[in-house]
């Protein structure tokens, strides 16, 4: 069947999270932090969306980037999304079999 494209994010999303874990061994709320940040979303807005503190949020970004072996946000969201963009075509891939 058809997926829509909110069930195609939620389904992207999962695979995302689950691969940060598997991966790099982030735990959920870090991998949780880590999709957030990537996306654009400052530090502060993450602490008040999972409504934690700041120095949480701040103290889950040096585990991730220590994790992740990188050094900025930028370069955060460029792993997170290099990562989202293989498990996509993954999926395009599946998709292709099945027919």
């Amino acid at each position: 069947g058809l997926v829509s494209t909110g069930d195609a994010s939620t389904w992207l999303n999962n695979r995302v999270h689950e691969a940060l874990r598997r991966e790099y061994g982030l735990t959920p709320a870090e991998a949780e932090v880590a999709v957030c940040i990537a996306r654009g979303a400052a530090p502060k807005e993450v602490a008040t969306q999972r409504e934690t503190s700041w120095f949480t949020v701040r103290a889950q970004l040096r585990q991730i980037f220590d994790k992740l072996e990188c050094h900025s946000q930028r370069e955060l969201a460029h792993r997170v999304t290099k990562l989202e963009l293989r498990l996509g075509r993954g999926r395009a891939h599946d998709r292709l079999l099945q027919h």
